[in-house]
């Protein structure tokens, strides 16, 4: 007489379980919860629980640990993470605060210093002449202006010097990186600024255009001969602010690259750079999303 499917599936599960008791003894039946297919019903009895104020066993292991003198099973230390950048010690908004107005206050020391061919000249605001705007954005104003003790003709950045720290610090940021490269011919020659207490003009060479300007001129692309030479002059620069003033830069974009009518390549903005420490930037992440 053929015995029915689910009396077999039965009696298969209980020689499981014995197999089970016989192998790991009575105490691990708990652990190994019968698991039933879910064609059949399931059994009426509930399955025990685990003791949850027993220690558990090692699962790493088959051998328990020994039981201290106290009694309690000791623990395994816990693996030393690497401590988080954003973690590490960094010092205080009023230290910060501190350091900024001082850096404006050293800038400002150095405010209608032009310098031009090696030669310096003391000016105001008053001896740059106006031409016209070359372009503008969320940190303020380019325009054209000639400066009138040369004739020298200059793109002039016009930002604001307000309160919000955030704001001054991008300013002093972007005048700390060209004031410092003026050796590094890869990125733009600045020949000095005009600080107030409410505006700064950073001086700067004058460019014939930017990448992004250009390349909507370009109908069929730039050939790779020459996004070759502007790589690595871009590269070159990069290299030369981490090497010399441990500064990355963190927004490199075409409107941030620049050419002369020469065909050189150089870099400029600086405002959002950030400071190196241990080759790491301890600030927040910034740059142009369309980018990143």
């Amino acid at each position: 007489m053929d015995i029915p499917l689910h009396q077999r599936i039965r009696d298969f599960e209980s020689r499981i379980r014995r197999w089970k008791q016989v192998r790991f003894g009575p105490s691990s039946t708990h652990v190994f919860a019968s698991r039933r297919s879910s064609s059949i019903e399931p059994r009426s009895s509930a399955v025990p629980r685990l003791n949850v104020g027993a220690p558990l066993p090692p699962r790493t292991s088959p051998l328990p640990r020994r039981a201290m003198a106290n009694g309690q099973i000791p623990r395994r230390p816990l693996p030393e993470l690497p401590t988080p950048i954003s973690s590490v010690s960094s010092p205080s908004p009023s230290s910060n605060d501190e350091a900024l107005d001082r850096r404006v206050a050293e800038i400002k020391s150095q405010s209608g210093r032009i310098v031009i061919m090696n030669v310096v000249y003391q000016a105001s605001k008053d001896n740059l002449k106006r031409i016209g705007e070359l372009g503008s954005g969320t940190c303020g104003v380019v325009y054209k202006a000639r400066f009138d003790l040369t004739g020298t003709i200059m793109a002039v950045k016009q930002m604001a010097m307000t309160s919000v720290a955030e704001e001054r610090r991008r300013v002093v940021m972007d005048l700390d990186v060209v004031l410092r490269s003026h050796d590094c011919p890869h990125i733009v020659r600045c020949y000095g600024c005009f600080i107030s207490d409410y505006e700064v003009h950073i001086c700067m060479e004058l460019m014939a255009t930017c990448l992004d300007k250009l390349s909507k001129r370009v109908q069929d692309g730039f050939p790779e001969d020459i996004l070759g030479k502007m790589a690595v002059s871009i590269i070159k620069a990069l290299d030369y602010l981490k090497v010399h003033q441990n500064i990355i830069h963190r927004d490199v974009k075409p409107s941030n690259i620049l050419l002369d009518l020469n065909g050189t390549v150089k870099l400029c903005d600086f405002g959002i750079a950030g400071r190196l420490v241990d080759s790491l930037v301890r600030t927040h992440t910034a740059g142009c999303s369309a980018y990143m």
